[in-house]
């Protein structure tokens, strides 16, 4: 559901929509937009564990950045004491 609503075409429906609430997506205006869903169950918990798998991919990596610059900068207040 997360990818459905931040895919290009719902957001693109979504703001053509009018209103003070938020979400301000019109219900009518969305649900007359075809969007590609699979169908089984399967299909949908492999998606599903890919993205979760590649959430911690992206998590890790992340990690691993932060840990390298606080490496640099450590020696590089230490280059020349």
């Amino acid at each position: 559901m997360y990818a459905l609503i931040q895919s290009p075409k719902y957001q693109q429906v979504a703001n053509i929509s009018t209103g003070t609430k938020m979400p301000r997506s019109d219900w009518k205006k969305v649900s007359g937009i075809h969007f590609e869903v699979p169908i089984e169950f399967n299909e949908q918990r492999k998606i599903g564990n890919f993205f979760l798998r590649l959430d911690s991919l992206i998590a890790a990596n992340e990690d691993k950045l932060n840990q390298l610059k606080e490496l640099k900068k450590y020696l590089m207040q230490n280059m020349f004491v």
